[in-house]
């Protein structure tokens, strides 16, 4: 695809030791599982013959059952797509497969874990804000309407979106 890059992997362990853990962040559970799907997800994109696809398949289904769940990891696709077609630079994502680099989180999976969380919150100027986060100078409607989409997938899997406070990470 281009647009994405690989964020690290063992050898990359010292130079990502700066990023902040993930377990910092406050992320619940299902914000975790996000992570995974979209890390496996973005390997799967960046390195042709890396079966991303089966891998986020396989951790959404470890998060999430019912009918609806077989619809999030395309949903989640679509949205990094969106995200790689209206950004004018590449984004990072940390390998999911290292078992050091998997504990770190970088810039770029952060502002999309928020982006789909103020998603589900529902708060328009927020969910705006995020979003241009994310996608910089592009437009970020299409991928707004998406998030939107997927915050009403989560929801129907009975999930419950994060509600405390967002932390600051330094």
């Amino acid at each position: 695809m281009g647009i994405i890059e690989l964020g690290g992997c063992c050898e990359h362990a010292p130079r990502n030791a700066h990023l902040p853990l993930v377990d910092d962040c406050g992320f619940n559970s299902q914000e975790r599982a996000l992570l995974d799907v979209i890390r496996y997800l973005c390997c799967g994109l960046a390195a042709p013959g890396y079966d991303g696809l089966r891998k986020a398949i396989d951790r959404a289904r470890q998060e999430w059952t019912g009918p609806e769940s077989a619809r999030i990891v395309p949903r989640l696709e679509r949205i990094l797509r969106l995200i790689a077609a209206a950004r004018a630079h590449a984004f990072d994502f940390m390998v999911p497969d290292c078992p050091v680099c998997r504990r770190r989180i970088c810039l770029s999976e952060l502002q999309i874990i928020l982006l789909l969380r103020e998603g589900r919150r529902g708060a328009s100027g927020r969910l705006t804000t995020a979003a241009q986060l994310v996608v910089g100078s592009g437009r970020p409607d299409s991928l707004k309407l998406a998030v939107r989409e997927l915050a009403g997938l989560l929801d129907a899997t009975g999930s419950r979106p994060h509600t405390s406070g967002t932390r600051t990470l330094h």
